[in-house]
């Protein structure tokens, strides 16, 4: 190629591909993974996640559960154990995540 403006433009569209087919993988891994693993939800450690945790939150909440559990009752994972926890517990429940 002699012309440098075709080669520019060549260049710049390779570029463009190169970066919408990685944010195409970045979106579709986003899309496709479950916000969280299966084992969240699990608050009262007991190999299952069901109303049984949803109770032991809420529970947790109302400081009526040790603080050694606070992470697996901290379920969003956002530092503080509270209902937002318990909504996701919930949504796992229901398959809706």
């Amino acid at each position: 190629m002699r012309n440098p403006v075709i080669r520019n433009i060549i260049i710049y569209l390779v570029i463009a591909m190169l970066i919408a087919i990685g944010f195409l993988l970045i979106t579709k891994k986003a899309i496709c993974s479950p916000p969280y693993p299966s084992w969240y939800g699990d608050a009262n450690l007991d190999g299952s996640t069901n109303m049984g945790d949803i109770t032991f939150i809420e529970r947790y909440i109302l400081e009526l559960v040790p603080v050694t559990y606070k992470v697996s009752c901290d379920v969003n994972q956002n530092g503080e154990v509270d209902m937002g926890d318990v909504v996701v517990c919930e949504r796992i429940i229901l398959g809706v995540q």
